[in-house]
């Protein structure tokens, strides 16, 4: 029963790394095109929250930071980590909605 729990443990943490990871990718790409002047100017809108897409991107990089302390906590259960994924997908699609009108907008 203890090396149960201990496995369902280890393959939640390993679940909870991997959805930060992939939180974390995107925010660092995001995060690029406000740090390096080139990309930047190359698509202003990925930074202009103003544009529809880079709102939804907000709101769903706030989610998903919102899902990663909650599904982190000691007190979370799996529907909070099923969400954590959820959110995480989300903003994945958010991310790649914003990059193409970025592009589409920068001809």
């Amino acid at each position: 029963r203890a090396r149960k729990r201990a496995r369902v443990e280890k393959l939640r943490r390993r679940r909870l790394e991997s959805l930060a990871r992939r939180r974390e990718a995107v925010l660092l790409e995001w995060g690029s095109y406000e740090l390096d002047p080139w990309k930047g100017a190359e698509f202003p809108g990925l930074t202009d929250v103003r544009e529809k897409e880079t709102s939804q991107l907000a709101r769903a990089a706030r989610e998903a930071t919102e899902a990663h302390e909650a599904a982190g906590s000691d007190a979370a259960d799996d529907a909070a980590v099923e969400r954590y994924g959820s959110a995480v997908g989300d903003l994945e699609a958010a991310w790649e909605r914003a990059r193409e009108a970025a592009r589409r907008r920068a001809g």
